[in-house]
């Protein structure tokens, strides 16, 4: 931009910040990016802050299971493993799921139903469709090699 002459850097800083509005409007238009969306409601299950029993009531309201959980068992649950699950939040080496596993694993899936409950409904929901994608891909490629084999050298 120094290079540029003061009428052509001000025409390339104009253009920019037409374009940066555009990008900004379409996400805006698109993408839910209030406080309100339910991916932000899910992201204490991630366990990158301290757990509260209220997060995990704001999860079970957003994933529509408050009727499918036992409330009363669920605070007791998380009552009973709120130590393992801060000791495990602290291990910056593992993943959130490895996180959790630690912890079903020291409390006992058995005494943590309504927990697993969440937890395995939020962790089995797929951040990407990168896997799908890629299934697309094989079948595409096995598609093409057996309709044009000349294509398999």
């Amino acid at each position: 931009m120094d290079k540029l002459l003061p009428a052509e850097k001000a025409k390339v800083k104009v253009d920019f910040t037409k374009f940066y509005s555009t990008v900004i409007s379409y996400i805006e238009k698109w993408f839910d990016l209030s406080t309100d969306n339910v991916m932000m409601k899910l992201r204490p299950i991630g366990l990158f802050e301290t757990l509260r029993f209220s997060d995990l009531e704001e999860v079970a309201a957003a994933l529509k299971l408050t009727d499918t959980l036992n409330m009363d068992k669920l605070y007791e649950e998380f009552c009973a493993s709120q130590e393992e699950i801060e000791t495990a939040r602290q291990d910056p080496q593992k993943s959130t799921s490895e996180k959790w596993v630690s912890v079903f694993q020291k409390v006992g899936k058995a005494n943590l139903t309504n927990l697993f409950q969440i937890v395995s409904f939020v962790l089995s929901v797929p951040g990407s469709n990168a896997f799908v994608e890629r299934i697309f891909s094989l079948m595409a490629n096995k598609w093409s090699s057996k309709k044009y084999p000349w294509k398999n050298k």
